[in-house]
């Protein structure tokens, strides 16, 4: 799986035409028993002379269970070690465990501090903020990439939202029974305030994400995925 990413500025003037090319970035995943790895990784260096591209080893990282089997392998001694669970891709923990825990543990304390914030603003500006750009927004891209559906850190976050928006500190200055909480996630036009709950939207979210990038998996994975 390879994402290159280049960005061109192309700047015309009367009598020229320059194009610059700023960065390329290209992240390559190996996956394979640690002979293929290994080699794969050989046939990348010995390539650089070629390809005019230099592998910086100090930004690899090399994810495995047991770390002992890499022990004296030169090619893998720069590489920087990463557990399993705490396996990070493009922003999104990859499996369930320390990672994902830790990305939902930070969303949720930075709506707990935003929220104290939005405090000093009237309530209705307060309300629209919260709502369109801090609540679940915040929270969307880790649920359509991540396979976070029964994590009960889900409902810490739908507590400190409610927590924000309820109370006589709150932004609504209401409190709310667990029916009117229920009724508030509907949208405005079945009689809610449309502030969604990240639990009930995990499973749909990561669904839509998974059925729509489909295709695309298809094309670059092996059959035996």
């Amino acid at each position: 799986m390879i994402h290159a990413l280049i960005y061109v500025i192309t700047f015309f003037s009367a009598n020229s035409l320059i194009m610059i090319v700023m960065m390329m970035i290209i992240i390559v995943i190996i996956l394979g028993d640690l002979q293929t790895v290994e080699k794969d990784i050989a046939t990348i260096v010995e390539s650089c002379t070629e390809t005019g591209l230099r592998l910086n080893t100090t930004k690899c990282e090399i994810v495995m269970e047991d770390f002992r089997k890499i022990d004296g392998v030169d090619a893998f001694k720069d590489f920087f070690r990463v557990n399993k669970e705490e396996m990070i891709l493009l922003g999104a923990p990859v499996v369930r465990g320390i990672a994902q825990d830790t990305a939902i543990k930070n969303k949720i304390d930075d709506l707990t501090r935003t929220t104290e914030r939005l405090q000093l603003l009237h309530s209705h500006d307060a309300l629209v903020i919260l709502k369109n750009s801090l609540a679940i927004l915040k929270l969307l891209y880790l649920l359509r990439t991540s396979d976070c559906g029964d994590n009960l850190l889900l409902r810490k976050f739908d507590e400190a939202l409610r927590s924000a928006l309820t109370g006589v500190t709150a932004v609504l200055n209401v409190d709310l029974t667990e029916d009117q909480w229920l009724q508030a996630t509907l949208p405005v036009g079945d009689g809610g305030l449309w502030i969604r709950s990240a639990h009930m939207l995990t499973p749909s979210a990561f669904l839509a994400s998974a059925a729509s990038t489909f295709q695309l998996k298809q094309s670059i994975l092996p059959d035996s995925f």
